[in-house]
């Protein structure tokens, strides 16, 4: 075969994409975003003449509801409480300043004792109080257990909650945790609920298997992909492994070890808030705020919190809304019905935003109107 014909077939090549690249065309995508996001592999990636490989662009997934069916956060947390594997604080209010007194009081009422763990397994009252501090609902008295955020965009009281029930334990015992809980969720049947306390919850995780191959393929284009999770930092790393990214790869909420090397109620600090290291993780604002930090290396913390110069990002939901805008090429919103992020992602005003439906059990599809906008595009 003569040079000329090498190259061509070199061009068309690259033009085409060699097929062992190419995202799988039986896998269901919604619309043509199987097309665009094979054409943003193919200009974007190491095919493409203006590839840098000591610049490599970034790719930055959300994990719970993106790459996976539910919340592996959860799931951990559901096994933990069912499982009466969830240690007493010292304090509650010292703990996480955010609950009302009444949250405060039931949790002394249900959870009383002196044990080092928590009677979740054996008392119902316990998980219930537990279980609905953290998911906002009301008390039993019909009372919010929250303070209102100071500042929603970088601080959600019932996410610090959650991350610091985990404290207590170190990161190596909190995988142990995460790999049986992943393993019982990834086992049972689709739609399988658990009973924890006296309430029913979700007990099943399926990978999203089109996901899985789009980050596969990423990486084989020499992307740099990353998960950025408002889940622990342990448990995001054991799931991470299942679609192929290392330890080294995922950012998830950060929390100080103790002298013991175990978990505290405290959160590894990013942006400029030098006397409150609880105030800003990997949600909303602090996504954008760690992808700087960690990713492209920024020290300046008011830097931090800039707009994070990644070329994709992938989310579901209002949490993601920051690091979704700031991808400069591509964003890839899982639809879940959540406001803030589908006004823009419909709004499309630049032509960076693709919308596809859950891969399990999509929701219907609602338009700008039903979303009332006004409040979120001014």
């Amino acid at each position: 075969m003569n040079s000329k014909k090498i190259n061509l077939i070199l061009i068309f090549g690259v033009i085409l994409m060699p097929h062992s690249y190419a995202l799988d065309p039986s896998e269901v995508w919604f619309g043509d975003n199987l097309e665009k996001l094979n054409s943003f592999i193919h200009t974007h990636g190491s095919l493409s003449p203006s590839y840098d490989p000591h610049h490599k662009p970034v790719a930055a997934f959300d994990w719970d509801n993106t790459m996976i069916k539910n919340d592996i956060g959860e799931a951990t947390l559901f096994w933990m409480v069912a499982n009466g594997k969830i240690k007493r604080p010292k304090s509650w209010p010292d703990m996480n300043p955010w609950l009302t007194q009444d949250a405060i009081e039931e949790l002394h009422k249900n959870c009383a004792g002196t044990s080092e763990l928590l009677p979740t397994k054996t008392q119902a009252a316990c998980a219930d109080t537990l279980l609905t501090i953290y998911n906002e609902e009301n008390l039993s008295n019909g009372k919010t257990p929250w303070k209102a955020s100071p500042d929603p965009d970088r601080i959600l009281p019932s996410y610090a909650f959650y991350a610091q029930l985990f404290q207590g334990y170190s990161p190596q015992e909190l995988r142990s945790f995460t790999q049986k809980a992943l393993e019982w969720n990834l086992k049972n049947k689709i739609d399988t609920k658990q009973k924890i306390g006296s309430k029913e919850y979700i007990a099943y995780i399926r990978i999203y298997t089109p996901m899985k191959i789009l980050v596969s393929n990423l990486q084989k284009h020499g992307f740099d992909v990353w998960i950025i999770s408002a889940s622990i930092q342990p448990t995001v790393e054991v799931a991470a492994q299942k679609v192929g990214i290392k330890k080294d790869h995922v950012i998830g909420v950060r929390q100080i070890l103790d002298k013991k090397g175990e978990l505290t109620d405290s959160f590894e600090s990013c942006g400029p808030y030098p006397d409150g290291n609880k105030d800003i993780w990997s949600y909303r604002m602090g996504k954008r705020c760690w992808l700087n930090k960690i990713v492209f290396n920024i020290k300046d913390p008011k830097r931090m919190m800039e707009p994070t110069p990644i070329t994709f990002a992938a989310g579901d939901s209002d949490g993601d809304f920051f690091f979704l805008k700031d991808a400069t090429v591509l964003r890839l919103v899982i639809d879940r019905n959540k406001p803030e992020l589908m006004c823009h992602s419909h709004e499309n005003s630049d032509g960076k935003w693709l919308i596809n439906p859950m891969f399990i059990h999509p929701k219907s599809k609602k338009t700008l109107e039903e979303y009332n906008c006004s409040s979120f595009l001014n």
